[in-house]
């Protein structure tokens, strides 16, 4: 099986940028893939996305994904809620 070449993006650029893709975030670490942010925005766990219509690319404001990850930030000295 073929090992998919992850993209390689300026770091510094895309925190300037207003809208980024799923691959973007996950490339500044919002998630651990492109196919993470899609699991999670499919089950309605994810942070707030923007969509132009039905079945368009999906997009994240970075000041919605620092919400997201500031919410949703767990102290790993605590035990689990499991």
């Amino acid at each position: 099986m073929a090992k998919t070449k992850r993209p390689r993006f300026d770091l510094a650029e895309l925190k300037q940028k207003a809208l980024l893709t799923a691959e973007e975030a996950a490339a500044l670490g919002f998630f651990r893939s492109a196919k993470a942010a899609t699991l999670l925005r499919t089950r309605g766990k994810g942070p707030v996305f923007v969509q132009a219509e039905y079945g368009a690319r999906c997009y994240y404001r970075p000041a919605d994904l620092e919400r997201w990850a500031a919410e949703n930030a767990r102290d790993p000295s605590l035990p689990s809620a499991g």
